[in-house]
Order: C-alpha cells, then structure tokens, then sequence
C-alpha cells in the first residue's frame, strides 16, 4: 500500500486532473460507437461511416498537435475549456445535422475535441510538481484514462441500446463537468511569448519535429506505437483466422484496461526512480516480444499471455515518456511536446493499421508478429543509446534538472 500512501502527498490539482480525464474519457464518442450512431442515427452507409471514422481519426491526430501549442501559449485552463466548448457546440451540431457533408466538418472537430486537452496535464504537472514527482502524477492521470476507457465501451453500449442520440447527451454532460473542474485548476501563466506572429506559432507547433534528437526519439515512440496499435486492426483478423470467437477476443482485449487499472500505480511507484533508459529498452522489449508471441499464440488463454506481456510494456512506457519530454522540453514548450507525443501516438493507429493490414493479407500473422519482435528488440537498443545523446546535450544546455 506504500504507492496509494505515496499518491496522497500529491496535490489537489492532480486529482481534479484524475476527475476530469476520468470523466472526459467515460463520454468521449469513440469510433466504434460513433460508428453505430451514424449507422442508426443518421442512416449512413459502411462507406460514408469509414469516410466519417476516418475524419475522426484525423481531428483526434491534428488536435494533440494544436492542444499542446494553445496549452503553452494560454494555459492549461484554456486548452481544457476550449476542447469542452468544442465537443459541446460539435455534439449539437451532429445531433442537427441532416446531410453527410455537414457531418464532415462536424465529426473532424469533434475528433480534434477528443485529444486538444490532452497535452495540458503536462503544463500543470510541470508547473506543480518537482521533477521526481512527474512520473507518478502521469500515471495518475494515465490511469484515470483507462479507467474511463474501460467503462465508457459499457456504459455506451448500454445507451446505444436505450437511444443513440443517449451518447450525445452523455457526451455533452460529461465535457460541462469537465468545463466546471478546469476551473479548479491552478492558473497559469503562459512562457510563451503571446504577441509572437501567426508564422512563429506554427514553427513553434513544430518545434520537436526540428530538433534532429529529439526528432530521433520520437520517432522511436512512433514504432513502438505502429507495434501496439496493431491491437486495433490485425490482431483481431488473426485471432479470428485462428478460430477465436468475436467474444473471447472481446474478453482478452478487456483484460488490457483491467491489467492496466490494478496495476498502473504500483508499476509506477516501482520504477519512478529507474533510470529512463532503463525503463524505456525494457518496455520495447515487453511491446515486441507481447506481440511477436501471437506468431505462435492459437488459443484465448495464449493470446491472453501475450496480451499480459505487451500490456506490462504500455503500462511502463506512457508515463516515461510524458515524463522524459518535460525534462527536454524548451522553456514555454512543455505543452507542445506533450502534443508531440500524442500527434505520434495518434500517427501510428492511422500508419499502423493499413501497413499492418496490408503485410497481414500478403504474407500472413507469422510476418507481422515477427516483425514487431525485431522491431521491438531494435527500438530497445536504440533507445539506450538515443536517451544518453539526448540527455547529454538537453545537460548541457540546462534543460534538465
């Protein structure tokens, strides 16, 4: 119990951020259900909602991105009140929609609502906490993730039945508490220089793009994500092919949130102190070696095993690396690298998906797993030798602390 005793010498404002994540995931419109609600609600066709699905998936990626800069630029009140207002006036707007094309515009915000406040835990984290508290306050608000993830497929199950417009509303609740507790968050001034041009916010939006080595990180944390998302296209076709019913890999695929919510904040207490090159090459190992074992996984029990190993790998890697990005985050960019991080994330389901799909149909499951062993073995060596570069240098310039 030293974790949850630990948890407690956090601030207040941390557990508004629980609360509020919590609450913004239980009520996020994901695009499964978002799926069902064009499908029942607005009578769309498999195309038109693979079109529309697609729209959300963009908005989700483009708003981490833009959530990031806003929340340097006005603070994290400001990023978090402005993606509720978002998802508000776009929950309106789909329930008085009446044509496909209006359906576009409306489904991308709603999408970019989805992911826009989601850098803004790492401002506040920032601002509030020592550095040596930072991995645990991001597990914190990682946990309460999945914990909204994992009872928003129930309770949005349980609406859809009742009436879909029932999501909408839900939805529509959920981002107003959320509105309310944003303003239970410290205020903060902004580093960012607010009278900068249009031009300057841009390349200020890109700014980890433009740094080779930190280019060179993220662009580890994007593998590993094409690795992990595979969970979301080829992983079910495999189980399936394999003679796996719908259901038990429903029931496999919910042991990835019920692992994550037990065992989140004992993971974290444990290794807050590891060194993160450490933790880093460990959990691309987990990721590789979880997924390269579906190669040879033919039951629901094997295929839960597997599940175990690459969830432990997720479970170590997230709040690592919205950790490590703080500490080689220029000054007033802490957001705009936690929105990194989620445009790259977000990337790999868009990337990940057709690729994986696409070797899946050519050379069958065996390739793929395989490949996301080598991938995993190869990114956790990298990662040793990137994360000692790279704190080498940020040292240097007096990024770290």
């Amino acid at each position: 119990m030293q974790h949850l005793a630990q948890n407690k010498k956090l601030p207040i404002c941390i557990w508004w951020l629980f609360l509020g994540t919590l609450l913004n995931r239980l009520g996020t419109l994901v695009p499964a259900f978002l799926t069902l609600y064009l499908q029942l609600q607005k009578d769309a066709d498999t195309t038109v909602v693979g079109l529309l699905t697609g729209t959300w998936g963009a908005g989700a990626t483009f708003g981490a991105l833009v959530g990031g800069v806003v929340s340097d630029r006005f603070g994290p009140r400001g990023a978090i009140a402005s993606a509720q207002v978002i998802t508000l006036l776009s929950c309106i707007g789909l329930f008085l929609s009446s044509d496909v094309v209006s359906l576009v515009p409306i489904i991308f915000f709603l999408g970019c609502a989805s992911s826009f406040a989601r850098p803004a835990a790492g401002v506040v984290i920032s601002n509030e906490l020592p550095s040596a508290k930072h991995i645990r306050a991001f597990g914190i608000v990682y946990w309460a993730s999945n914990i909204g993830s994992a009872f928003s497929f129930i309770i949005s199950g349980m609406l859809v039945e009742l009436s879909p417009e029932f999501l909408l509303l839900f939805n529509s609740c959920t981002a107003f508490l959320y509105l309310l507790i944003s303003t239970r968050l410290p205020r903060i001034d902004s580093v960012a220089e607010k009278r900068s041009s249009y031009g300057q916010v841009v390349l200020k939006t890109f700014s980890p793009f433009l740094n080779p080595k930190v280019l060179a990180f993220l662009s580890l944390v994007l593998v590993l994500s094409l690795i992990y998302l595979q969970k979301q296209s080829t992983l079910p076709l495999d189980m399936t092919e394999k003679g796996i019913s719908p259901t038990a890999f429903g029931v496999v695929l919910s042991l990835n949130g019920i692992l994550i919510i037990l065992f989140q904040p004992l993971v974290t207490s444990l290794f807050q102190n590891v060194d993160e090159k450490y933790c880093f090459s460990l959990a691309a190992l987990l990721l590789g070696c979880g997924f390269g074992l579906n190669a040879i996984s033919t039951t629901t029990v094997s295929f839960a095993l597997s599940l175990t190993v690459w969830t432990a790998g997720e479970i170590l890697l997230i709040p690592q690396v919205s950790s490590f990005l703080l500490k080689i985050a220029s000054e007033g960019e802490n957001g705009t690298y936690q929105g990194a991080f989620y445009f790259v994330w977000s990337l790999g389901l868009a990337l990940g998906a057709p690729v994986g799909l696409a070797v899946f149909h050519a050379f069958g499951g065996g390739v793929v797993w395989g490949a996301c062993l080598v991938a995993g073995i190869l990114v956790s060596v990298l990662f040793m030798l990137s994360l000692h570069k790279i704190r080498g240098r940020e040292a240097e310039s007096g990024h770290l602390s």
